[in-house]
C-alpha cells in the first residue's frame, strides 16, 4: 500500500492555504462517498448511493482546506449540469481496483470527464486505485496500464494506491492533489499577469 505513479513535473513543498474546489468522480460503487467521509471524519462509515449533489468542506491536512463535490450517479448526469462546476481546480477520480472488468468503462469515463465543456482545461487529476485491501485487487501498475494514464497529456495526473476501508493512501493522495492545485493556481496567475502585460504594451 502507499504506492504511487506520477505524470508530474517538479514538486512544490507547500500546499495551498485557501479552499480548493475538487470534483470527486468515478463509476458507481467505486468508493467515492466512502473516501470523502473517510477523509473528513477519519473513520469508515457505510454509505448509500449518492442521489444528486453532495458537497463537503473540510481540512484533512493542516493548512489545506478542500471543498469536495460528489455528484453521485455520473452516467446519468446531463452535460448542462456541468455549468455549476466551472470553478473546479482538481479532480479526484476513484477506481475500483477489485473489479478489473470495470476498468475499460472507468478509463472511458475519465477521458470523457477531461473533455467536458465548461470544465477548466489542464486541472490536475489524482486517480485513487481504491479497494487495495481486497484479495485479487489490481496493483497500481495494472491499474496504470488498464486506465491508459500514460496517454493523458492534457492534465497532470498522479496515481495513488488506496483503501477507503482502512484509510491507507488517502491522505497521501489528497496531499498530492493539494500540491498540484497550488502549481495550477500559480500557472494561472502567471498567465493573467502576462496577459495584462500584453494589453499594457
Amino acid at each position: 500500500m502507499g504506492a504511487c505513479i506520477s505524470g508530474l513535473g517538479p514538486q512544490w513543498k507547500d500546499t495551498a492555504k485557501t479552499p480548493m474546489k475538487i470534483l470527486i468522480v468515478g463509476l458507481n460503487s467505486a468508493g467515492k462517498t466512502t473516501i470523502l467521509y473517510r477523509l473528513m471524519l477519519k473513520e469508515h462509515i457505510f454509505t448509500t448511493p449518492t442521489l444528486g449533489y453532495n458537497s463537503e468542506t473540510f481540512t484533512p491536512i493542516a493548512g489545506s482546506t478542500f471543498t469536495m463535490l460528489d455528484l453521485g450517479d455520473w452516467p446519468k448526469l446531463r452535460t448542462r449540469d456541468w455549468h455549476h462546476h466551472h470553478e473546479a481546480e482538481g479532480i479526484a477520480f476513484v477506481v475500483d481496483s477489485a473489479d478489473p472488468g470495470s476498468m475499460c468503462d472507468a478509463r472511458d469515463f475519465l477521458f470523457k470527464v477531461l473533455k467536458l465543456q465548461g470544465l477548466p482545461r489542464g486541472i490536475p487529476v489524482v486517480v485513487f486505485a481504491n479497494k487495495q485491501e481486497l484479495s485479487g485487487a489490481c496493483d497500481i501498475y495494472q491499474v496504470l496500464e488498464k486506465m491508459e494514464l500514460h496517454s493523458v497529456y492534457t492534465n497532470p495526473w498522479y496515481l495513488q494506491a488506496a483503501s477507503a476501508a482502512n484509510g491507507e493512501g488517502l491522505l497521501e493522495g489528497i496531499k498530492e492533489l493539494g500540491q498540484m492545485i497550488q502549481r495550477y493556481r500559480q500557472r494561472n496567475t502567471l498567465k493573467r499577469r502576462r496577459s495584462r502585460g500584453s494589453r499594457i504594451q
